[in-house]
């Protein structure tokens, strides 16, 4: 299996319901974007997280559950160091 490399700010999120428990194997889409990145999906762990790196730049971030409840986050202006996000899906 290839590793996905991309040099940036490591980025951990953290998908949820409306409940705030973990929703397990969604998938993290980035929908929009002002950098390169690879157009793939990122599959969450059994307790609803996904770590990457984005390089600099702006980006919106769809988080998919198999039931197909979703949610978006924008973020722009990454501090260099690792950073946590929370997208609720609903």
């Amino acid at each position: 299996m290839a590793k996905l490399k991309v040099k940036g700010t490591p980025l951990l999120v953290q998908i949820v319901g409306a409940d705030g428990e973990p929703v397990a194997r969604a998938s993290l889409s980035v929908i929009q974007s002002s950098a390169p990145f690879p157009e793939i999906a990122l599959l969450a762990n059994a307790r609803g997280i996904i770590s990457l790196r984005l390089p600099a730049g702006r980006f919106t971030l769809r988080a998919t559950a198999a039931d197909g409840r979703s949610g978006e986050v924008t973020l722009a202006s990454l501090p260099p160091e690792h950073t946590v996000v929370e997208i609720v899906v609903r």
